[in-house]
């Protein structure tokens, strides 16, 4: 199994603060999924991913939908694709499989 959020549970806050490393894998569990970034379809936007999969939508600590798509701008592009990354992280940390919750 990998990302999930399909069982609601109780997002510790102090999870949230946890740094993610650029290397490019959650540490979270024994899977290590695999955190960058994917253009959508028709290149207009720029979505976290794990594992490849396109996270276009999320719940955060709320348990609050929040989209996630970020409007492709060719000028900073690159700044993009690390904000992307680092937003897999972030949504990585309220996976159903985070740390064994």
């Amino acid at each position: 199994m990998s990302f999930t959020q399909n069982h609601p549970t109780k997002i510790d806050p102090k999870q949230l603060l946890v740094y993610i490393s650029p290397r490019d894998r959650c540490d979270g569990c024994d899977k290590h999924c695999q955190l960058g970034y994917r253009f959508s379809v028709l290149a207009d936007y720029i979505y976290p991913a794990i594992n490849e999969n396109i996270i276009s939508s999320y719940f955060d600590k709320n348990h609050n939908i929040q989209y996630s798509g970020i409007a492709f701008n060719v000028h900073i592009v690159e700044l993009q694709k690390i904000y992307a990354k680092d937003l897999a992280g972030k949504i990585a940390r309220l996976c159903g499989y985070y740390k064994q919750r």
